[in-house]
């Protein structure tokens, strides 16, 4: 179930409100996730397909709002403290 606006962190909901709907979403859902997640899992979350949503989360590691890391093959995302 997803978080009410009111429990979120004061700094993750004035990021979430600069970003655009679709990467809101993905955003939210990585940091709803509470652990490193991969795309895989956020696209079955999201209903997504995950090349999709692997260019979406890049882009907010770009932006320097999610980070990366490996673990063995899979690239794992999480959200910037």
């Amino acid at each position: 179930m997803p978080l009410s606006t009111k429990e979120l962190p004061r700094k993750i909901l004035e990021t979430a409100v600069q970003l655009k709907n679709h990467s809101k979403g993905l955003y939210l859902c990585v940091y709803e996730c509470g652990k490193p997640i991969s795309a895989q899992e956020v696209a079955d979350k999201m209903g997504m397909k995950r090349a999709y949503v692997h260019m979406r989360l890049l882009g907010l590691v770009d932006r320097g709002l999610l980070k990366e890391h490996r673990e063995g093959k899979k690239k794992l995302f999480e959200v910037t403290t």
